[in-house]
C-alpha cells in the first residue's frame, strides 16, 4: 500500500484520466453536454468521499441520499421513485435494524460483499421487507450478521468488513408514507473513528477504483454497449446482462434506450401495459445522470401512468 501522498496522486490522477475518457467521446463535442461531463465528474467525487472515505462499519448508519438526491447526486440514472439508503457493515460484527412498515410499494435490503468498484464484487443476497415478520402496528426488527440467526436474519459475508447494504424503497404513489429505518451494532468488535494513515492511503485506493466503476464501467462502457448494439431510438434489454458489480436488483430488468431527435421530432414510446409489480419510464443524459424530476415531468410510473383506451401505454 502506497503512502498517503502517493495515494493522494493516484486518486487525482486518477479522476483527470477519466475527465479526459469522457471528454474523448463522440457525443462530447457538444459544449451543454461537456458541461454535463464536468457534473457528473464533481458529483461523483463528492459521492466517493460518502461512500468510501466517510463510512465506519463499526458504527453504522443507514445513510439517505448520499448517492443519490434529486439536483444534487443525479449520477448512475437512480429512479425517480425510489428512496435510496446505504450501509457499510463488517462481517465480524452482528446489527440490529428496527423500523416501521410505512405505505411505500416495496423496501428490497440487498448486500454485496464489498461495494462499487472493489474487486471480485458478488451479492450475498437480497430480502423484501414484507417476506419478514412485521407486527400488527407494522413495527419490526431485524438481525443483520454473518452467522444465521431466529426470526427475521439479513446475512452479511462474514469474511469481508466492507459489505455494502443497499436499500431501495419504491413508491408509485409519491405521497405516501415511507418506511422508517435505524441500524446498531449490538455484537463483534469496536475500534476507533479516527482513519490513520494507512487506512485513509487504502480508501483513497478504493475510491479510485470507485471513480473508475462509475465513471468508465458504468456511464460511458454501458453507453457504448447500447450504441454498438443497436444504435440511437431502440431499445436494448440487455444493458445490465452482465451483473458488473453494479448491484442491480435481480428481480428487476432494465430496457434503456439512448434517443436521438431533432427540434421538431417527438420520440414515442409505446408498450402493452407491463406484467410486473411495479414499472416505470425516466429520461437521463449520455452520462446516466437522471434528468430533474422534483421540478420537470421527466418519469412516470404505473400509478402516474394514463393507459390509453386501446389498453396500451405511450409517453
Amino acid at each position: 500500500m502506497p503512502g498517503l501522498d502517493q495515494a493522494w496522486e493516484r486518486y487525482r490522477a486518477t479522476i483527470e484520466e477519466l475527465r479526459t475518457a469522457m471528454l474523448a467521446q463522440p457525443w462530447a463535442d457538444d459544449a451543454r453536454v461537456r458541461a454535463q461531463a464536468h457534473h457528473n465528474l464533481l458529483q461523483v467525487e463528492a459521492a466517493a468521499y460518502n461512500l468510501v472515505i466517510a463510512p465506519r462499519p463499526r458504527h453504522p448508519e443507514l445513510y439517505i441520499h448520499i448517492a443519490f438526491q434529486p439536483l444534487i447526486y443525479s449520477h448512475s440514472l437512480p429512479a425517480a421513485d425510489f428512496v435510496y439508503r446505504r450501509s457499510f457493515l463488517d462481517g465480524a460484527c452482528e446489527y440490529r435494524i428496527r423500523g416501521r412498515r410505512g405505505r411505500s410499494f416495496f423496501v428490497d435490503f440487498q448486500v454485496m460483499n464489498v461495494g462499487y468498484g472493489s474487486p471480485d464484487p458478488r451479492k450475498v443476497g437480497n430480502w423484501d421487507l414484507d417476506g419478514f415478520d412485521i407486527a400488527a402496528d407494522g413495527t419490526f426488527e431485524i438481525t443483520v450478521s454473518a452467522q444465521p440467526r431466529p426470526g427475521n436474519w439479513i446475512r452479511l459475508d462474514g469474511g469481508s468488513d466492507q459489505n455494502f447494504m443497499s436499500v431501495r424503497e419504491a413508491f408509485d404513489d409519491w405521497d405516501a408514507e415511507g418506511v422508517e429505518l435505524r441500524i446498531e451494532r449490538i455484537a463483534g468488535p469496536d475500534g476507533p473513528v479516527d482513519l490513520d494513515e494507512h487506512q485513509l492511503s487504502e480508501r483513497l485506493e478504493r475510491a479510485g477504483r470507485y471513480f473508475r466503476f462509475i465513471v468508465d464501467t458504468w456511464s460511458l462502457k454501458l453507453t457504448n454497449d447500447l450504441l454498438d448494439a443497436v444504435g440511437y431510438n431502440t431499445i436494448y434489454d440487455d444493458s445490465f446482462a452482465a451483473d458488473q458489480g453494479a448491484a442491480n436488483n435481480p428481480a428487476a430488468a432494465y430496457p434503456t434506450a439512448m434517443w436521438r431527435i431533432e427540434p421538431d421530432e417527438a420520440l414515442i414510446l409505446e408498450s402493452d401495459v407491463p406484467g410486473a409489480g411495479f414499472w416505470s419510464v425516466q429520461l437521463g443524459d449520455m452520462w446516466w445522470q437522471v434528468l430533474d424530476f422534483t421540478y420537470h415531468q421527466t418519469s412516470l410510473n404505473g400509478h402516474q401512468a394514463v393507459i390509453d383506451p386501446d389498453g396500451r401505454f405511450r409517453a
